[in-house]
């Protein structure tokens, strides 16, 4: 059988369309933060999704939340650090989880997906917050060329851009914000200047894990969808020695059996390891495939380890 992974390939669309603001950001290091705009949409979700934030036409401010819920709140922290930043009242935010696709094919965008160890908010608030302050001065910048001021004299302030006379919403200035790039990357603010973050605010996935309606990664439901049962060597970083896929050939809704294979050079916890798996059209026919395929491991010398 063939053994080879591919990924879909997705694509971009322009910058700027049905009057948002579309904001990517390619973050090289926790501190810093590209500003070239990188659109990306689905089917079906128009072209207003990208790496952080999207500000839409009627001023509501779309969060993309890149680190799973797993009852820590991930989807309220994250989001109150970029409004915080973004300096937007919290009734204009919504919050959806981000296209991990996007980080995937193009660059690890958003510098690590990971959910773990309580870090989210430890360890990436640098990046998340710079992703704020980094729209809000271009909206700033947006609308000082617009009015012909100075960008140090617009003040950005709950949703709404100020200068003498002068006084517009987000939205207003969405598109061509944009476009724009900054010379240098403003810096996060401090702690003593937080206006949001610190303070109680009820979580945002509560009302539908209460009520029933919250979807789940296991609710998942595609055409023509999948499922994958994976066996890794039981003894870490083990190599797959061999296995007979023959021995499945032919059983009802086996679609392919898939070899694993580590990336040589990375052995963290967080690595694809050596390994196995019967791709199906149900998961329990993907699961008792696996049970029943041959397979032999290379334990090496962590194989005498207890």
């Amino acid at each position: 059988m063939n053994t080879n992974l591919t990924r879909r390939t997705l694509i971009r669309t322009m910058v700027g369309a049905g009057g948002g603001m579309l904001l990517g950001f390619h973050v090289p290091g926790a501190s810093a933060a590209v500003v070239a705009p990188k659109p990306w949409t689905t089917p079906g979700d128009g072209s207003e999704i990208n790496a952080w934030l999207s500000i839409d036409a009627d001023g509501t401010v779309t969060i993309r939340v890149p680190h799973s819920e797993q009852g820590q709140g991930a989807l309220t922290s994250v989001a109150m650090m970029v409004a915080e930043e973004l300096d937007v009242p919290w009734k204009n935010v919504q919050t959806v989880f981000a296209d991990i696709n996007r980080h995937v094919n193009y660059g690890g965008e958003y510098i690590s997906t990971r959910t773990s160890g309580s870090a989210v908010v430890r360890r990436r608030h640098p990046h998340i917050m710079q992703a704020g302050a980094s729209a809000r001065e271009r909206l700033k910048e947006a609308a000082a060329r617009i009015w012909k001021v100075k960008s140090q004299d617009v003040v950005a302030k709950q949703g709404v851009l100020s200068s003498g006379g002068h006084q517009g919403d987000y939205s207003e200035f969405a598109e061509l914000a944009a476009q724009i790039s900054l010379d240098s990357e403003p810096a996060i603010k401090t702690p003593d200047q937080w206006w949001l973050l610190g303070k109680p605010i009820p979580r945002v996935d509560i009302p539908v894990k209460v009520n029933g309606s919250a979807q789940y990664a296991i609710d998942t439901r595609l055409p023509n969808m999948a499922y994958a049962a994976v066996r890794c060597c039981p003894v870490p970083w083990g190599k797959l020695k061999h296995f007979d896929a023959d021995a499945i050939k032919g059983r009802k809704g086996v679609i392919e059996v898939v070899e694993l294979k580590a990336v040589p050079g990375k052995g963290t916890d967080a690595d694809m390891q050596n390994g196995v798996a019967v791709v199906a059209d149900t998961w329990f026919r993907a699961k008792t495939a696996l049970d029943m395929l041959p397979v032999e491991w290379e334990f090496g010398a962590d194989g005498e380890v207890s």
